[in-house]
């Protein structure tokens, strides 16, 4: 096949070319019985209408394909992307409507947590008037890509950059809610001098039709979604096993009476005050080493660093989900061992509760499925 021949195929998107609609990239052919029909797969071109979720994994292996034609960066790099140049995504490139409560609540405060930084890569879009497939494009190894010079031109154009050239447009396809946050904190005096917020690596691409464009917004909110659960994990990982170390020491110490060690510092169900944790302490002798001052100095020292914070007072008590997650992590071994459990049950049969959902319904999750924070945990009813 020539080149000439793929690139009839391709499509400007600023000229009057209309989107085919309902074209799908598998084509149902009558089979030998009206239930038996015949799928023919075909290949995915630019005017395919493609979905993210719906895709194989065959059709997702030629959708990056032809993504990769269209990538600015060299070797699939991010650039470096001025914030002020950035815009939101056009209706027809949006996948989802801006969250104004998720930007305050979670994205405003891990952009102060790292300075402006951001640790994944976003994605975006160049809207270029003058994109021309017949000069701009080349074939390699059977494959149309941008051709050397065509990168080397728009990376010039476009990083780094206060000012686009006129006609050429920057917009988010994957990374929305960051932007607008950046820019948001931009403007207020106590961030305005960051230089982390001034710029935001991106992967680039040129003039993709809407669906391919919602089928990157679509895959960077899984990857997002990924790191997130992931990072969340790992913190409470870290508080888990701090805690440990701090019942380790109270056992060889003798400090602590067995029943509530077993329970957890919050006891049953969450209802063991510090006056009933005084009394049983009373009854064993024991002296009162574990005050409620004692614990929330503990969270101060041990909580906000496994989220990257600094270990004080305003930090700890600048984010209401510390708590959330503090009790979490300080909960029964069999409770620790049991939402485990269910946890791994709900990701094997694809019913994926969000970490930030789950940790903050525990307890109610825990009576529905009749969790116990003693002894009589799920493990004994098990055997």
């Amino acid at each position: 096949m020539s080149v000439d021949d793929e690139l009839d195929d391709e499509i400007d998107l600023h000229g009057d070319t209309v989107l085919p609609e309902g074209i799908s990239s598998l084509v149902v052919l009558a089979g030998p019985t009206k239930k038996e029909p015949v799928v023919v797969h075909t290949p995915v071109r630019w005017d395919s209408q493609i979905s993210y979720n719906n895709s194989t994994e065959l059709q997702h292996q030629e959708i990056e394909v032809l993504l990769a034609a269209r990538q600015i960066g060299e070797g699939g790099l991010g650039l470096v992307l001025k914030t002020e140049v950035l815009e939101p995504p056009d209706n027809e490139y949006a996948v989802r409507n801006l969250d104004l409560n998720h930007i305050q609540a979670n994205v405003i405060p891990e952009l102060v947590r790292s300075q402006g930084g951001t640790s994944h890569l976003m994605f975006a879009m160049l809207h270029d008037p003058d994109f021309d497939p017949k000069v701009d494009l080349e074939l390699k190894n059977t494959d149309l890509k941008l051709t050397h010079k065509a990168k080397q031109r728009y990376i010039k154009l476009i990083q780094n950059k206060d000012i686009l050239p006129e006609g050429m447009r920057l917009t988010v396809i994957g990374g929305n809610h960051t932007m607008h946050a950046k820019k948001q904190m931009m403007q207020d005096p106590r961030y305005k001098d960051w230089d982390k917020l001034k710029t935001i690596t991106m992967q680039v691409w040129v003039n993709l039709p809407p669906s391919f464009a919602n089928y990157l917004g679509w895959k960077h909110n899984m990857m997002t979604k990924t790191q997130m659960e992931t990072y969340l994990l790992l913190s409470l990982k870290r508080i888990r096993d701090d805690w440990v170390r701090q019942l380790i020491i109270w056992q060889k110490t003798k400090a602590m009476p067995e029943e509530v060690l077993a329970t957890g510092y919050k006891g049953y169900d969450g209802a063991m005050g510090i006056k009933e944790y005084n009394e049983k302490l009373k009854s064993h002798n024991l002296e009162q080493v574990w005050t409620k001052d004692n614990h929330q100095q503990w969270n101060i020292e041990h909580v906000p660093s496994a989220f990257g914070l600094p270990s004080t007072k305003t930090a700890y008590t600048g984010r209401a989900d510390l708590t959330q997650y503090a009790a979490f992590a300080q909960r029964s071994t069999a409770v620790w061992e049991s939402w485990k459990l269910v946890e791994n049950a709900i990701n094997r049969y694809d019913v994926v509760l969000p970490m930030h959902v789950s940790m903050t319904m525990n307890l109610l999750a825990s009576r529905v499925i009749n969790l116990s924070y003693g002894p009589e945990s799920i493990h004994s009813r098990r055997e």
